[in-house]
């Protein structure tokens, strides 16, 4: 699937195509015109979503120009079902 992300401040016109792909246990999304740095132009997917040994986990690259800098973080967190009873 592709979607239009389009910038909410009104003073800039920026628009981003992203695809968003679901195979090999992940959920990829690939920005247009951003990617990983072992990856071709517009073959990089900066930001994933999977389950991991029960846990769900957002990974991502924040710098093409650095191997290795990939993020993980563990969203079990923020699960629904730990929101405090009121």
């Amino acid at each position: 699937m592709i979607f239009t992300l389009r910038d909410n401040d009104r003073k800039h016109a920026t628009e981003v195509q992203v695809r968003v792909e679901a195979a090999n246990g992940f959920l990829s999304i690939y920005p247009e015109g951003y990617g990983e740095p072992n990856a071709a132009d517009g073959n990089g997917a900066p930001v994933l979503l999977e389950v991991y040994k029960g846990h769900l986990r957002l990974i991502y690259s924040p710098d093409i120009t650095k191997e290795g800098a990939q993020q993980i973080v563990d969203l079990e967190g923020a699960r629904e079902s730990l929101r405090p009873q009121s």
